[in-house]
């Protein structure tokens, strides 16, 4: 994840909010552990200490609110995808039609986004095959509300290539939307691409929700 720390995702009012009551709690704690001090006479030099306790929990609530979905509902105006997705990407390159299979892995949190996707062929017994394996890297993301009330991940990527050189770097962007189908939660959406041979194509995604863990290929 970039380590750059920043509010985008809350929910600006609650977040107000939070401030405050976080800012009341920490200064009431503070004073009790000053009077505490002062009765064994310990000298106590304040400096800021409120500020540095709202720091810390915010680090804490950065790193950690997505293993509470119910308080990220409260606190993030987006919503929580974090996790592994698998499903298959269908393209066309100089006018053939094809389909590759593929893992969109999700990090986020409150400040973040990431997205790391891989791409493979299998042959006719279900096996992967090793050399059409390739990896893309979100650089640029943001997840936005549509005026339809549904979820956009836009990002824009760099995939890797194979390991063998036969499928070439490019650069691409995606355009996936967040549906939900009863107990299914689905991004589905579309791409392009150039590579570095200047050659281009686009095609569409689609990718389930498969689980919460952070399963690499």
């Amino acid at each position: 994840m970039k380590s750059d720390f920043n509010f985008k995702y809350y929910n600006e009012s609650k977040l107000i909010l939070l401030v405050i009551l976080l800012y009341i709690g920490s200064e009431a704690l503070i004073r009790e552990i000053i009077n505490l001090l002062k009765a064994y006479n310990f000298e106590y030099y304040r400096f800021y200490p409120a500020t540095a306790l709202l720091a810390l929990v915010f680090w804490l609530i950065n790193k950690h609110l997505h293993k509470v979905p119910f308080l990220w509902q409260l606190l993030i105006k987006v919503p929580l995808i974090r996790g592994t997705y698998k499903g298959m990407v269908k393209y066309n390159y100089q006018g053939v039609l094809g389909h590759k299979h593929c893992k969109l892995i999700i990090y986020q949190t409150t400040s973040d986004i990431k997205v790391n996707c891989y791409f493979w062929d299998e042959d006719e017994n279900g096996n992967k095959i090793s050399s059409t394996q390739t990896k893309s890297e979100s650089i640029v993301e943001d997840l936005i509300r549509k005026d339809n009330g549904l979820y956009q991940l836009l990002f824009y990527y760099q995939n890797k290539g194979s390991s063998d050189s036969s499928i070439p770097i490019k650069d691409g962007f995606n355009t996936l939307t967040l549906k939900k189908e009863g107990e299914i939660k689905r991004l589905e959406g579309g791409y392009f691409s150039k590579n570095s041979l200047s050659k281009g194509n686009g095609g569409t995604i689609s990718v389930d929700f498969q689980t919460k863990e952070l399963k690499h290929i």
